[in-house]
């Protein structure tokens, strides 16, 4: 692993020239696979100032990366100890409430985006807290009947984040420090991951974001979506901080059955339901946590396009898994800084020259 393989240099170039057409300031590229990292490499700056250099080690708000990381393991999890089942109606969980219009969705639909809630709405307006936020979902009106259409939604994985702590009895930022970052080594990987006592700054080796849902200005350790912020920064659709080593840990677990160096985090049949479409296609394309074909949101590009699973970040990450390639891609970025639409298109071409190197 190293700068100078040149296996890389057509990867290497589709992100350097998005870094000058400002797609985003730099960020962090790995490849793995099997138990070999193939290449880690930062590039281009983690903020404004030109001295801000991006190291393998920036730390990034990974967005919704975290419904994957965070929320569709522990859900997972939990299943495998007989907390709960897919085709379970979510309202259940939530006995207090009658909730007629949430009738027949399941936590399988809520996996999957396919229960009917809409994208997105501003919780937040309702004030902070479980209570409040949960208000807003519940008063959301449903877009289509369980199972009908897909419809990417912020609010489910929300939901579903609830649902894991009112099982456990435990926050969800205590249940997978403990359960699956701890296990698997990833020592900078969590929830809340800055303390802001002293504030974190440009000084720190952390890819700031900008603005959020509200108008928060920079942000450096604190978490740029507005629902998740809502929730004090821990929730099931944002909220996770991490960095390029660490989740090349996720991803060999995920493709090595669920374990990684003697921790067991998941059975290979739970890993199968995140890496495998789990949506009629003519629905959609989706895992129990990533999205795959035919879902136009699927990062692969065209020649990973088939047999991947993949999730990104609305602040410009990426974690894409290919099983029959034993292939783990990663590309972080803070493209938030800027608002260039451009990132989505450069994921797409960074995977095409990144699966022209492989052997």
């Amino acid at each position: 692993m190293s700068n100078t393989d040149t296996r890389w240099d057509r990867a290497r170039e589709v992100l350097e020239r998005a870094v000058e057409e400002k797609a985003f300031p730099g960020g962090v590229f790995a490849v793995a696979q099997g138990d070999e990292t193939l290449a880690l490499e930062a590039f281009g700056r983690r903020d404004d100032d030109p001295g801000a250099r991006a190291t393998v080690d920036t730390l990034y708000d990974l967005a919704s990366v975290t419904k994957t990381v965070s929320t569709a393991t522990t859900m997972l999890m939990l299943m495998e100890r007989g907390l709960l089942h897919g085709r379970e109606e979510a309202r259940s969980f939530f006995p207090e409430r009658t909730l007629p219009h949430w009738n027949g969705v399941t936590v399988g639909h809520l996996l999957t985006h396919t229960s009917g809630l809409p994208d997105w709405v501003a919780t937040y307006a309702k004030g902070t807290g479980d209570e409040c936020v949960m208000e807003a979902i519940f008063q959301a009106d449903m877009k289509a009947a369980p199972g009908a259409q897909y419809e990417y939604s912020c609010l489910g994985y929300i939901t579903l984040g609830k649902i894991a702590e009112r099982l456990t009895g435990e926050p969800l930022d205590v249940f997978t420090a403990r359960e699956i970052f701890q296990p698997l080594g990833m020592a900078r990987t969590g929830y809340r991951r800055i303390s802001t006592t002293p504030k974190a700054g440009p000084e720190d080796d952390i890819a700031p974001t900008l603005g959020g849902d509200r108008d928060r200005g920079k942000l450096y350790g604190e978490v740029h979506d507005g629902n998740a912020s809502a929730l004090d920064g821990v929730s099931g659709n944002a909220g996770l901080f991490g960095t390029a080593p660490d989740l090349l840990r996720y991803g060999r677990m995920l493709l090595n059955g669920g374990t990684l160096e003697g921790a067991r985090i998941l059975s290979p049949l739970a890993t199968e339901k995140m890496l495998q479409r789990q949506t009629d296609p003519a629905v959609g394309g989706h895992t129990w946590g990533m999205f795959c074909a035919p879902n136009p949101m699927h990062p692969a590009g065209d020649l990973l396009w088939d047999g991947s699973a993949a999730h990104t970040g609305f602040t410009g990450t990426c974690l894409l898994l290919h099983p029959a390639l034993d292939l783990v891609a990663l590309l972080l970025t803070n493209r938030v800084l800027y608002s260039n639409p451009l990132h989505i298109r450069v994921r797409r071409l960074f995977h095409n020259a990144l699966a022209a190197a492989l052997d």
